[in-house]
C-alpha cells in the first residue's frame, strides 16, 4: 500500500487476528521525532463480502488499553467524584451541564455527562495528562436545538458558518454524550470539540 505521509516510516510487525467477520490488526508505530514506538490496533469488518473499517471498535479497544494517549513523563489528570448532581433532564440541560463542567476542567463532573460506551474517552485523558477533553467547554450551547428520537437525541449547534451536532442517548433516566457516535457521525467534532 502507498504511504501517504511519504516521511514517516510505515508500522512494523503487523499481525492480523481473524475472528469470524472480524479482524484486528495490531502493530507497532515506528518512532517519531526522537520519541519511542508505540503500539496500535484497528478494527475491520467484513460487510457485504467486504472489509471495512470499524470506527468504534477501534477507538473503544484503544481507549480501553492501559496504555492508550499516555506519553512519556505525562502527569495524570486528577480525578475527584462529582460534588453536585447533574441535572441531564433534557439533552440540552445535559449539555450545558457537561460544558460547565469542562470549562471548571472537573473530570468527576464531566464522566457523569458521557455515555458508558463512552467512559474510556475519560478513562484516557485521565491517564494521558491531556486536558483535550475539556475543549468541549467551548462549545456554543446559546441557541442549540435538540431533536429527540426516543432514549437518542441529537444537539445542535451553531459556530461560525458550521452546524456542529453532538448526540446523545438516554441512560438511567438522564441525558449523556455519546462521544463515540459523535465522532463517528460527525467527524468535523473531533478536531472541534475533542
Amino acid at each position: 500500500t502507498p504511504n501517504p505521509k511519504k516521511d514517516e516510516p510505515l508500522p512494523t510487525d503487523v499481525v492480523e487476528k481473524l475472528e469470524g467477520n472480524r479482524a484486528t490488526l495490531s502493530f507497532t508505530e515506528p518512532p517519531k521525532g526522537g520519541g519511542k514506538s508505540k503500539k496500535g490496533k484497528v478494527v475491520f469488518v467484513k460487510e457485504d463480502g467486504t472489509w471495512k473499517f470499524d470506527f468504534q471498535a477501534t477507538m473503544s479497544a484503544a481507549m480501553s488499553d492501559p496504555s492508550f494517549g499516555a506519553e512519556d513523563g505525562a502527569k495524570p489528570l486528577t480525578e475527584k467524584p462529582c460534588a453536585k448532581k447533574a441535572d441531564a433532564s433534557t439533552p440540552k440541560k445535559a449539555l450545558e451541564g457537561l460544558v460547565a463542567a469542562a470549562q471548571a476542567e472537573d473530570l468527576g463532573c464531566l464522566r457523569l455527562y458521557f455515555s458508558t460506551s463512552s467512559q474510556n474517552f475519560i478513562d484516557a485523558s485521565r491517564r494521558s495528562g491531556k486536558k483535550d477533553v475539556f475543549r468541549i467547554g467551548k462549545t456554543p450551547i446559546a441557541g442549540a436545538n435538540e431533536t429527540i428520537s426516543g432514549d437518542k437525541a441529537v444537539v445542535s449547534v451553531k459556530e461560525g458558518p458550521m452546524d456542529q451536532s453532538l448526540h446523545m442517548v438516554k441512560e438511567s433516566g438522564g441525558w449523556k454524550l455519546d462521544f463515540m457516535k459523535t465522532v463517528e457521525l460527525e467527524p468535523q467534532n473531533d478536531e472541534a470539540y475533542f
